[in-house]
This record gives structure tokens, sequence and C-alpha cells, in this order.
């Protein structure tokens, strides 16, 4: 067993220098040295192959070679390891953990194009969660994601056109002309639509198409969205980083409805994917929950996180005669809120959630009581 203790610590290792080149973006060389864990935890697992006297750490060895297996795309061994693991007397929270394991198998499937052909400038996004079924889905769970994802695209190519960002309005022509979004039909692959970038009747010659240049740009940063110096460096603009990052929070799972969402396109020949799994512990707020304000203490004496669940009942536009951008939130007590909003978030993220139940998460400045959101939410039902 010693030698199956050296093979696991040597695969952590390798998974620990594949998750910072990951970081750096440095993709082939992550997947890499994420192939190369998977080989040495694989073996530990096997050294443990008929040992079902040895729970939990058979199926924690099992459990641990399916995840490096996904890591690097490889379907069918991360299945084969989650099986293993199921096969031998795992702890109930450890199998569970490999059946969560499993649906992200199966997820990478349904992010197989399965004979559809992508031009450069469309891609795929995929969809799975309680509120999905095969080819089927609940209309407010994904629509405003999808609108979410045509939002992103249209900041992402002003942004790469240099245009200053947009505080309120709708796109220019040109811009809706080049990289307007269509949607395709859904197909029965969990839940899955394509998007089409630029005007139908304009055929490009491939490579001179910019919609794929603003579908690689969306991927890489997407790549990028857990390090934030990173990302810093790639979208310098602070008002169009924050807005990047709060459209991709909309679009990513709640663990609950939405699961797991993924990307596919076809760049340059090659197919490449990006996957939103669902977080550990997601969020899931109940009307029955509700609180006038929740105070959260901060380190920082000058301001203290607070979090206030209620209606919206107010959005203030952006003019020259009223540039505080503020929006109000009634609680169950009757009390209306203040709340300054960014305003790089007022019309792609707050706007939308006009007249309904939301939770704000924001900063009060102890002098001055002046509440700064942070995040706005859906309450769920």
């Amino acid at each position: 067993m010693n030698d199956a203790t050296k093979l696991h610590n040597h695969a952590m290792d390798l998974a620990e220098e594949a998750a910072i080149e990951q970081m750096r973006g440095n993709a082939d060389r992550a997947n890499e040295l994420y192939a190369a864990a998977f080989e040495s935890e694989r073996k530990a697992a096997m050294a443990f192959e008929a040992r079902h006297d040895m729970e939990p750490t058979r199926s924690v060895l099992f459990r641990s070679a399916a995840s490096l297996a996904l890591e690097f795309g490889d379907v069918k061994s991360s299945e084969k390891m989650i099986a293993q693991g199921l096969v031998g007397n795992p702890p109930e929270e450890i199998a569970n953990e490999l059946r969560d394991l499993l649906e992200q198998v199966y997820f990478q499937r349904h992010l197989d194009l399965r004979g559809i052909v992508l031009k450069p400038n469309e891609f795929q996004v995929s969809f799975t969660g309680n509120d999905i079924g095969l080819g089927i889905a609940k209309i407010d769970t994904i629509t405003k994601r999808i609108k979410d994802v045509e939002t992103l695209l249209c900041r992402t190519a002003e942004r790469k056109e240099n245009r200053p960002f947009r505080k309120q309005g709708t796109p220019s022509r040109e811009i809706k002309d080049n990289y307007g979004a269509y949607i395709t039909n859904s197909r029965a692959a969990s839940y899955a639509v394509s998007f089409r970038l630029g005007h139908p009747a304009q055929e490009k010659l491939p490579g001179m198409d910019p919609a794929e240049g603003i579908i690689e740009e969306i991927l890489d940063c997407l790549d990028l969205i857990d390090n934030e110096s990173e990302l810093k460096r790639r979208i310098p603009d602070e008002m169009y980083r924050n807005n990047f990052q709060s459209l991709v929070k909309q679009i990513k799972p709640d663990g609950n409805r939405i699961k797991t969402v993924g990307f596919t396109a076809s760049l340059r020949g090659s197919e490449r994917r990006f996957l939103f799994k669902s977080e550990t512990n997601p969020g899931v707020h109940n009307k029955t929950e509700k609180s006038e304000a929740k105070q959260v203490p901060s380190d920082k004496k000058s301001s203290q996180h607070i979090e206030i669940q209620g209606t919206l009942r107010y959005a203030d536009s952006i003019n020259t005669n009223k540039p505080n951008n503020e929006i109000r939130v009634k609680d169950q007590s009757g009390f209306s809120h203040k709340i300054k909003v960014p305003v790089e978030l007022m019309d792609d993220i707050v706007r939308p959630y006009w007249n309904n139940e939301v939770l704000i998460k924001g900063v009060r400045k102890q002098k001055s009581g002046i509440i700064t959101l942070v995040s706005i939410e859906a309450v769920a039902y």
C-alpha cells in the first residue's frame, strides 16, 4: 500500500502543476499534466480494486481518478473509474459525489455536436438540471440565460472594436449587422441551442469572419474567469470586466434548476469546449425565508457587507439630470432600501429583474450609510 500512497501523492503534485498551467492559459500543457496525474491516480486506485473492505480509501481514490480524467476530457476513462468506485461499498457521501461526476460524464457527451457541423461564426450552448429534459426546458429558466449569452456576445464585440462602454441604449447598427446573434433549432442533447453571429445573408470566407474572433475571445475569457489577475490583463477596462463577470455569474448553474452549462465551438478546424459545473453549496433562496436586511460582518471598519431580500420596484436610468444610478428594493416589512448600482451593471444585469423578488448583496459604508450593489439574483420560489 506504500506504493499506492506514493502514486497518489505524485498524482496530486501533478494535478497541482496542471491547475497552475491552466490558470496561466497553457491549456495543452495542463492537459498533459492532468493525463499524467490521472494515470498515477488510476494505478493507485486499482491497487485497491478488490479491497472492498478498505473504505472510504478505495472509493475516494476512484473518485479522484474519475475527476482527473474529466479535467482533460477523457470521458470514457472517467466513466470506468466511477463504475469501479460505485461497485464497492462507498460511504453515502462519496457515492453521491461519484453520481455527481457521472452526471458530468453524461453532460460531456451532451456537448458533442452529434453530426452537427458548426461554422466558425457559430457555437452551441447546452444545459442540464431539474428544469431541463431531453430537448425540453422550462421557459423562464432557459430564456434568461440565452439572453445573457446574447448580451455577452454583444459586449465582447463592442470591447474588441475598442468602443467606449455603452452605458445605456441599444447596440449600434454596425454591431447588430456584424455580430447579431441568431438561434438555430434546439436539439435533444439535454437541452442545446446553437448561436450564429452575423447577418444570415452575409456569407464570409473562412478566416475572414470577425465573429470567429469574438467567440474565441469569450472562450478565452471564460477559461480565466477564476483567475482575477489574468482576467484583468485580458480585460483591462474595469467596466467591461465587471460586466463580463456579472453576466457570467448569471449564466452559471445554480445547482438546482440548472446544474451544468457548456459551450462548444469549432475554431480553426478543432473543437473547443468550456464547462460550468455546479458549485458545492449553491445558494438557493426560498421565498418563505424573507428577511428585511441581513448584515454580514466585514473585516473593514469603514464598511459592512449586507444582504437584502425584497421586490425590485425602481431602477433609475442614466441621464444628466439624475446621475446617481440607483435602485430601490422593498422588503417584507415595507421598508424601501436605496442601493447604488455600478453603471456597467444597470442595463444588462439589474434592469431585467424589475418587479421581481430578488436577493441583493452589497456593501454599506458606515459613515454615509450608502449601500453599493455587489450582486443581484432572483429568489427561487
